[in-house]
């Protein structure tokens, strides 16, 4: 099914359970990006999971209020020049479930590009796969907090050298003004914000609201995008509202116990 007009402005458009305005264009057979243009960038977060859909970049307009990209089962084989420039807030990139091979296909050098990312999962594509992808990764882009789901510590953090610091070694200076390099706390509260504050519960109860952890809001975003019907969709923004959402991280979290079985 081609993206037409018609079929973005009859698009399921709702208010999500991280509190973001979304269309919903997954499972539509989609081949091609276009005529998003007429969304008028009122989106926050856009859902493409689930089409067949091979490049990503080609058909983006300008949409500085995207911040959410779901393209998980998807064909996507390359990332094209340019899909920064049209996503220049983007936090969060779900490409779960394609088919990018390389790492010159996954291309870095665009993804170092989103100066606001934070985000990223390339679970399930054969890049996946190569020596050492995920130092790769976190060398080209560094304001990643959550890789393929699992958050980055600040043991790895440490351990890993930005590719611009190793190739311009003058630039690894602080940048901090000198009142807030001998103030720790001020440092502290000028870094930019991580993906438990966009995710409060403000519907659940006092007792019951709390903010998600990265690691925690990514596996919400895991979830949705694993999602198969509606109705399960709901079910997960329905838990966010009423602060149940931690017993289904639990169940997500909580790797599966192999069960023994001893011979008769």
């Amino acid at each position: 099914m081609r993206l037409t007009p018609h079929v973005v402005h009859s698009a399921q458009q709702s208010l999500n359970c991280l509190g973001d305005r979304e269309l919903v264009l997954r499972n539509l057979a989609i081949p091609l990006i276009e005529n998003l243009a007429v969304a008028r960038d009122s989106f926050d977060t856009i859902d493409l999971s689930s089409n067949t859909i091979s490049n990503l970049g080609d058909g983006f307009p300008p949409f500085p209020r995207l911040r959410t990209l779901y393209l998980g089962s998807n064909r996507i084989s390359t990332i094209s020049k340019g899909i920064a420039h049209s996503l220049p807030n983007l936090h969060t990139l779900i490409l779960t479930a394609n088919r990018i091979a390389t790492v010159e296909d996954l291309n870095l050098t665009e993804l170092s590009r989103f100066k606001h990312l934070q985000v990223l999962s390339i679970q399930h594509n054969p890049v996946a796969n190569q020596p050492h992808i995920r130092r790769k990764i976190l060398q080209a882009i560094p304001t990643l907090t959550v890789l393929n789901f699992s958050k980055i510590s600040a043991k790895e953090r440490k351990s890993i050298t930005p590719v611009n610091a190793i190739s311009n070694p003058k630039k690894r200076k602080s940048t901090a003004t000198p009142s807030q390099q001998s103030d720790p706390k001020r440092r502290r509260s000028t870094t930019s914000p991580d993906s438990s504050q966009l995710v409060e519960n403000t519907k659940a109860s006092p007792k019951r609201a709390m903010a998600l952890s990265p690691s925690e809001a990514a596996a919400v975003r895991a979830r949705i995008e694993a999602a198969q019907t509606v109705e399960e969709v709901a079910r997960i923004h329905n838990a966010v509202k009423n602060g149940t959402i931690r017993d289904i991280l639990n169940i997500i979290t909580q790797p599966q116990q192999t069960q023994v079985v001893k011979p008769t």
